[in-house]
Parts: structure tokens; C-alpha cells; sequence
């Protein structure tokens, strides 16, 4: 994972969402492999709502990024800790994603083509401690 640099010259890193430097939010843009301020893109959904996604919109009207476009199941936000093994894993799977852009694989979702990819973070029932009747 290579690291950027903001306009001002302080260095980024993939998962930052401000710049230390000149105070601004910063995202990443996987159309064209950068980051910097978020100037007038639109930053993910999830990154406005839950503070899990760094990434701008590419496609207009959309809400979500490219990588959280992929997702088809999220964690129950009602339970504790939930968010914080959700934003763990979404920066796993964004570095995933960096990964195949860079290497020119396709990323599609499954919702647009049947070979597509598909995210479902759900919980291994074994571990859960809630017993429900």
C-alpha cells in the first residue's frame, strides 16, 4: 500500500480521513488512484453516517463508494462494538479493493453482473453469547 500526499505536502495514509496539515477531510478516489481533500465529491454514505468509509462517489447519484457498493450484509449496529468490527473490516476489504483495481482486475458488484462481487459480514452464531427463544 503506497502512501499520498496532500496538497501542502503532508504525507497521507489510506486510511486517513483528514489531513494534519491544513485541517481538511480527506478521501481516497479509486477512478483515479489518489487522495486529498474531498474539495466538491461526494464522500461515501457510510462514511457520513457511520464513519467507516473514506472513499468518494464515483458514479453520479450513487450514495455509496465503489467497495461499499459490494455489500450485501452489514453487521447489526444495534449491538456493542458492532461498528468498530465493522469499520476493521471495511478497511480490510477497501485494501482488498485497492489491490484488484491496481492490478486491473475487474471489481463489479453481483447486483450488476452475475459473476460480481459480493460482501456478506455476518456473525458466526457459535460466538454469540445472545440466545434468543
Amino acid at each position: 500500500m503506497r502512501n499520498f500526499q496532500c496538497n501542502y505536502g503532508q504525507t497521507l495514509f489510506f486510511e486517513n480521513t483528514l489531513c494534519l496539515q491544513c485541517n481538511e477531510k480527506v478521501a481516497f478516489d479509486p477512478d483515479t488512484f489518489t487522495m486529498g481533500p474531498i474539495g466538491d465529491r461526494q464522500l461515501c454514505r457510510n462514511g457520513l453516517e457511520y464513519d467507516v468509509c473514506n472513499w468518494v462517489v464515483a458514479e453520479e447519484g450513487a450514495e455509496y463508494c465503489l467497495s461499499c457498493s459490494l455489500n450485501q450484509t452489514i453487521p447489526n449496529l444495534l449491538e456493542p462494538n458492532r461498528r468498530r468490527w465493522w469499520k476493521s473490516l471495511e478497511h480490510a476489504k477497501r485494501r482488498l479493493i485497492y489491490s484488484l483495481l491496481s492490478l486491473g482486475l475487474p471489481v463489479e458488484s453481483k447486483q450488476k453482473s452475475e459473476g460480481g462481487l459480493a460482501f456478506q459480514f455476518i456473525e458466526d452464531q457459535r460466538t454469540n453469547t445472545i440466545f434468543i427463544d
